[in-house]
């Protein structure tokens, strides 16, 4: 890689990372693309500041493509029926960033409902959950 890409996507993975970074609160992010190895290309990051590999996996998004999802944890919790039975989980702002041309762009509230809430393989509407949230995020 040409030393002026690699330092363009390093310093557009820094910022992209700072900026999630900002979301208050617990999150997990997730990446979405064809280059990741495990199972579908999904990427759990985890804590940020710990994973070694998040900025890589940041820059080879932008360069090949990829879909991010940041859940965020809020405060309230709601009642909800799991396999463990009833439980009270915490309610979730969900944000959603877009990865290409060697740059990113946070998707607003209404492309995070349509990519959060379309089944990929059939493009049908999956149910709504009444524990997420989804938001547009913008700096």
């Amino acid at each position: 890689m040409e030393k002026k890409l690699y330092e363009t996507l390093k310093a557009n993975a820094e910022k992209l990372k700072s900026e999630i970074e900002k979301i208050p609160g617990e999150k997990i992010v997730t990446v979405n693309s064809s280059f990741l190895k495990d199972g579908f290309g999904k990427f759990d990051v985890g804590s940020l500041k710990t994973h070694p590999d998040f900025l890589k996996v940041l820059m080879e998004g932008m360069k090949i493509g990829a879909g991010i999802i940041v859940r965020q944890f809020t405060e309230e919790k709601i009642e909800k029926n799991t396999p463990k039975g009833k439980m009270m989980i915490p309610k979730k702002n969900i944000y959603g960033i877009s990865c290409a041309n060697n740059n990113y762009t946070w998707l607003v509230e209404e492309s995070v409902f349509e990519a959060f809430y379309t089944d990929c393989k059939t493009g049908e509407m999956l149910d709504i959950e009444k524990d997420i949230t989804c938001c547009g995020y913008y700096f």
